[in-house]
């Protein structure tokens, strides 16, 4: 069969072999003009040539029911695709033409092909605001509402923010044991800003009255509520959300500052023991919960760990005398070793100049009762992620670089950006 065959086979009959640009071989070598197959201003100058429209040449030949009309309605991608088979068609009685042109209809077919099969699997990068913020009962502690709150976070306007102690404290707190009390204000200041919350009831070793706020719907839960996955278009987000407990606390225990009957420690071993002791277990189960979770784009890790990070405890910041001494804390390893990337210390390596502490904005930095430490953090695991932004948020003071005049927490927050690709 050759090639006006096999095309007429996809034409009514009463089209028969003529193109419907065309018609006829003399109209072939007369009008013929490469642009007509594509459109434009010369097919519209052909048509009028001949006296018809272009809407009035297809009702006379029935041209909306060939094959190529199919492909050009149903998938316009390939319209064009099929202008060049009607214009094959044309060509099969040009044959002083049709050897010129086959190579230009060749690379046109090859450029369609290419930018198709090039576009269809991509998808835009994803950017992400995430934000890990202790709200201390959100104004609860101090019979307040949560308007302070709220414009805090309203402000800063993050996709996702890992809430901690979203409860009251209880009135016979002690060191050791503080449980919180009260209904927690999560689902008020998520239906404040309108996005959706889950509220992490249950009672572990890495909770202590937390919550997740999302700008996005919340497609599932872990077992031990320490995360959720996020539906975001065709990605899936994961978000863990843990609080450790602050007793023992070992800033305290090597500067001798008295908290409850904590010993008094000096040596780097004696304290990651301690912390590993207090904090290792609620990690075991964060790290154990992540693995539940499968086919996630992203995993984010928000919380208060209430233990310094081993890229602060350094050997130079013991010499400049920013930390007592040099000490590899556990948790924060733990998580890198899982391929978690610290993102505040990503964006800023240097824990000298830029020590990011969000403990405590309630005392001074030379207060003898108390050392100022970065124990919040937003770690990421995400391959080919790139972390386009981070900063502490709180109050006026210079540690933090997003001020308010009203800071409503005794922790700073962490605000991290990311491009997930």
């Amino acid at each position: 069969m050759d090639s006006i065959g096999f095309w007429s086979t996809f034409q009514p009959k009463k089209l028969g072999w003529r193109s419907p640009y065309i018609g006829s071989v003399a109209a072939c070598k007369d009008n013929f003009r490469p642009e007509a197959a594509i459109g434009g201003k010369a097919a519209a100058q052909t048509a009028a040539k001949s006296g018809r429209s272009g809407k009035a040449r297809i009702a006379q030949s029935g041209h909306d029911s060939s094959f190529a009309s199919i492909l050009r309605d149903e998938a316009p991608q390939l319209h064009l695709l099929s202008n060049i088979m009607i214009l094959w068609s044309t060509l099969s009685f040009c044959g002083e033409m049709r050897v010129r042109l086959v190579v230009r209809m060749g690379l046109l077919l090859l450029v369609l092909v290419a930018g198709c099969v090039g576009t269809s699997n991509k998808r835009d990068d994803l950017r992400l605001t995430v934000m890990s913020f202790n709200v201390w009962g959100a104004g609860s502690n101090e019979g307040r509402s949560i308007a302070d709150t709220v414009a805090v976070i309203r402000r800063i306007n993050p996709d996702v923010v890992g809430l901690q102690e979203e409860r009251a404290e209880s009135q016979n707190c002690t060191e050791a044991d503080c449980p919180p009390i009260g209904s927690g204000r999560a689902a008020e200041i998520a239906r404040s800003l309108g996005h959706y919350v889950y509220v992490q009831k249950q009672e572990n070793e890495a909770l202590w009255a937390n919550a997740i706020i999302s700008r996005y719907p919340i497609a599932s839960t872990t077992p031990n509520e320490l995360g959720v996955v996020l539906q975001i278009g065709e990605r899936r987000i994961g978000v863990f959300n843990i609080h450790a407990t602050d007793f023992p606390y070992q800033p305290y225990q090597a500067l001798g500052i008295t908290y409850g009957d904590a010993p008094f420690l000096q040596i780097e071993r004696e304290l990651v023991a301690a912390a590993d002791q207090a904090r290792g277990s609620a990690i075991t189960l964060l790290l154990e919960e992540i693995a539940t979770v499968e086919n996630l784009d992203a995993i984010f890790v928000t919380g208060d760990f209430n233990e310094p990070s081993h890229r602060d405890w350094t050997e130079r910041a013991a010499v400049l005398g920013v930390h007592p001494l040099s000490v590899a804390f556990p948790a924060t390893r733990r998580l890198e070793m899982a391929g978690f990337v610290d993102t505040y210390r990503a964006v800023f390596p240097d824990e000298i100049a830029s020590p990011g502490f969000t403990w405590t904005p309630t005392t001074t930095v030379d207060d003898p009762n108390d050392h100022h430490d970065r124990i919040d953090y937003v770690f990421l695991r995400a391959a080919h992620a790139r972390i386009e932004s981070a900063a502490v948020a709180g109050d006026a003071s210079a540690d933090s670089a997003i001020k308010f005049s009203r800071w409503p927490s005794d922790h700073r927050a962490v605000v991290v950006t990311v491009i997930i690709p």
